[in-house]
């Protein structure tokens, strides 16, 4: 509005000299008037102006200052809100660290689970396997699903029969089944009766009671009987009431121990095929042994001072013509004079030659078949080394098959490792 008044006023002035000079007064009085008239209105217009800013001043600081307010609310609440994000990521990388330790501790309970299935499978007592072995099985197979949650929960199951076999075990259960007695190796029905370690079993039909225990490679338990075992106090047993049963202190073991023995047969037969053929090169050796034995008693001679004075007769001229004066000596000595008189005649030199030729004849007589007795004395420890690595290589891949829980199925190859070696060095 200034510049607009300041544009008329230097009209004005620019005007007033043409006034002064073409314009009359009554041009000029009239210009005057309307650029009053039009200055008047610009003040006007000027304060209206005025007015409205005034009274629009007001409500803008007001709204600048509602807004001012809201920008710091909404400040405070971004502070906010990343100040619960933080603490959101903090508590998020807690909840993983957990849920990963978690995951592994799981993975570990299932490992153990796999491990627990295979000692409880492999510790089976008699009357056990009908009980346990589907059961077994069908968590073997969910404790190898990729899916966790049936991993996991087949891991607390396994825990939970393991437990429940546990207790049977402490406190004593009764189940039907079927073993083989062990006197007349008859299947038979009955009851097994499972005290701790010790389990019994009674013949439904005859009453006989006896030690039950697994046999190796037989599915079906074998009973020992035990003779002097009342009947009435079986029954009474059997039948949940007081009574007294014989206990074995070493848990089966010494039945199994005394079965393990077994014969020389038994023994050599677990050295396998290696272990025939050491037994075969042993008895080769034996025999020629023995005949080497037989051949060195045609070997003796006779004393020096006997042989001494038939070689003096006979440098005299005194000696005998023929070899029958010589019967009374020893065949290899009497041989050696008879080739001598027989070829007496000849010269010295191939005299000595014909008798060397004698002795070398006996000396390969008397050595024949120690090259062969060398070559087994020699091989028959290589065999049992032989043997040693059959037997390991055995046990590795019995280990790779059914793992190390079960240390039964690895007796067989360690016994082709010791047997043969033993046989070898024998």
């Amino acid at each position: 509005m200034k510049v607009a008044i300041y544009h008329y006023m230097f009209l004005l002035l620019a005007v007033c000299p043409l006034g002064a000079a073409g314009l009359t007064d009554q041009q000029l009085g009239k210009v005057s008037a309307d650029y009053e008239a039009r200055l008047d209105e610009a003040a006007s217009k000027l304060a209206d102006t005025r007015a409205t800013i005034l009274e629009e001043r007001s409500p803008l600081a007001s709204r600048i200052q509602e807004l001012e307010n809201q920008v710091i609310q909404l400040n405070s609440r971004i502070t906010r809100l990343d100040t619960l994000q933080a603490d959101l990521e903090n508590q998020q990388g807690s909840v993983d660290a957990e849920l990963s330790s978690l995951s592994r501790n799981l993975d570990y309970a299932a490992m153990l689970s796999q491990e627990l299935t295979a000692a409880v499978e492999a510790s089976m007592q008699p009357g056990e396997t009908k009980a346990y072995s589907d059961e077994l099985k069908t968590l073997e197979s969910l404790l190898e699903n990729s899916d966790p949650r049936l991993k996991y929960g087949a891991s607390m199951d396994t825990f939970d029969l393991a437990l429940t076999r546990l207790k049977g075990q402490l406190g004593g259960h009764i189940r039907d089944g079927l073993a083989v007695m062990g006197d007349s190796n008859e299947v038979n029905e009955g009851q097994f009766l499972k005290l701790g370690p010790v389990t019994y079993f009674r013949d439904a039909s005859t009453g006989l009671a006896g030690l039950a225990y697994l046999r190796e490679g037989s599915l079906i338990p074998v009973v020992h009987p035990i003779r002097n075992w009342d009947r009435d106090t079986v029954e009474a047993v059997f039948s949940g009431n007081p009574g007294y049963f014989p206990a074995d202190a070493t848990g089966g073991k010494a039945i199994h121990l005394m079965e393990a023995r077994g014969s020389v047969l038994d023994h050599v037969r677990k050295g396998g095929i290696v272990g025939y053929v050491i037994i075969a090169l042993g008895i080769i050796a034996l025999l020629t042994a023995l005949m080497k034995l037989w051949d060195l008693r045609t070997l003796s001679v006779d004393n020096p001072d006997t042989i001494k004075v038939q070689i003096a007769q006979l440098n005299e001229g005194t000696g005998p013509s023929s070899a029958e004066p010589f019967a009374g000596l020893k065949q290899s000595c009497r041989e050696l004079f008879d080739i001598a008189l027989k070829h007496r005649d000849k010269p010295k030199e191939l005299l000595e030659e014909i008798m060397f030729a004698y002795i070398l004849l006996q000396r390969n007589l008397h050595e024949r078949r120690l090259p062969m007795l060398r070559v087994i004395a020699s091989s028959a420890p290589l065999l049992g080394l032989l043997g040693t690595v059959v037997g390991m290589i055995k046990t590795f891949t019995l280990i790779t098959v059914v793992g190390t829980g079960n240390a039964a199925n690895l007796s067989s190859g360690i016994s082709v490792a010791l047997v043969t070696t033993e046989l070898g060095l024998i």
